[in-house]
C-alpha cells in the first residue's frame, strides 16, 4: 500500500481515503483483518459491500454482486409529430 501512494505522490496523485474501502471476497472473506492505514495516518474502513461504478459488490465466498440498489433506467422515446393517437393502430395494414 504504501509503495503505490508514494508513486501516486509522485505523479501528483492522491488516493481519497474518505471514499475508499476494502473488501474481502474468497473462503476467507468474514475473517477480521489489519486495518489498511497510509503514510500519513488515515485508515481505510473494512466493509462487507461497496459500490464500483455503480455496481454493489458484496463480500462473500464467491464473487457476487447485488442488483437490489440498482437504479431502474427507463426510456422514453418522442412520438413523431405525424402520428396521432387517434390513428393508432392503423386500421389496414398491406404491402403493395
Amino acid at each position: 500500500m504504501h509503495c503505490c501512494e508514494r508513486e501516486l505522490n509522485y505523479l501528483d496523485m492522491n488516493i481519497n481515503f474518505e471514499k475508499s474501502s476494502c473488501l474481502r471476497i474468497g473462503p476467507r472473506h468474514d475473517a477480521t483483518c489489519a486495518n489498511v492505514v497510509s503514510l500519513n495516518g488515515s485508515v481505510i474502513a473494512w466493509t462487507n459491500e461497496l459500490r464500483y461504478l455503480g455496481v454493489h459488490i458484496i463480500g462473500s465466498r464467491l464473487f457476487k454482486c447485488s442488483l437490489v440498489n440498482a437504479k431502474k433506467v427507463s426510456v422514453v422515446a418522442p412520438m413523431p409529430s405525424s402520428v396521432r393517437l387517434a390513428d393508432w393502430p392503423p386500421k389496414k395494414l398491406c404491402c403493395n
